[in-house]
């Protein structure tokens, strides 16, 4: 299923497949076909989006196994799955998938703004989009799926940003950075869209601020 190319897929094929992994067009493409151990299935499938990587790593076997994914600059690293954020990183991060799991992971460009990471309905798009406002300091958010779909949209606060007109959501906060994963409900209208402008103001980021464990919604 994630070597399909969602561009041919029927309608049934393409529901089927439908919470497996986020990407547009084309198939996702093999890390380690021929890197891996001999006559095993590729572990790891990657597909790039302009700000994004998303790696799709299984585990068949009976032993946990790591595996090291990479994208240039700094990255948020967020989990699909377990909707969970895990922490920043610098072009490469070692992951950990327990026997006979699977994962998938999402590495995003770091802003210095609050940005849209993912949402719980992605397959064949980022059907969540966000625009920031620098002047306004106001991030605008559209998503676009099948009318009356309801699901979440995570965002990612970096330090030094507090919302300011936020009315739902569950929030989740690093220890001691003042990192933020927020889950935000939508439901898309008879349109098959829903938007929201959030506004956010700034506030003083302490010096001791130490990187985040991991944001966990459950």
């Amino acid at each position: 299923m994630i070597g399909d190319d969602p561009r041919y897929l029927t309608p049934e094929r393409l529901a089927l497949v439908s919470a497996t992994f986020p990407r547009e067009n084309g198939p996702a493409v093999p890390e380690d076909l021929f890197t891996g151990d001999l006559g095993a299935p590729p572990s790891v499938q990657r597909y790039d989006f302009p700000d994004a990587s998303v790696f799709a790593v299984f585990n068949i076997g009976k032993a946990p196994i790591s595996r090291t994914l990479r994208r240039k600059g700094v990255f948020v690293l967020f989990d699909f799955f377990n909707a969970s954020m895990l922490n920043r990183h610098r072009g490469e991060v070692e992951v950990t998938v327990p026997p006979e799991s699977v994962r998938i992971y999402q590495l995003n460009d770091f802003a210095c703004a609050p940005q849209v990471i993912g949402s719980s309905t992605a397959f064949t798009g980022r059907d969540a989009t966000g625009a920031w406002n620098e002047t306004t300091s106001t991030l605008s958010i559209e998503v676009r799926r099948p009318r009356r779909e309801s699901g979440i949209v995570y965002l990612f606060v970096p330090p030094g940003w507090h919302f300011e007109n936020i009315r739902q959501g569950r929030i989740g906060k690093g220890m001691n950075t003042g990192e933020l994963v927020v889950a935000v409900p939508f439901e898309t209208g008879e349109d098959g869209v829903w938007k929201a402008e959030i506004r956010f103001g700034r506030h003083a980021v302490p010096a001791e601020a130490a990187r985040s464990e991991a944001v966990r919604f459950g």
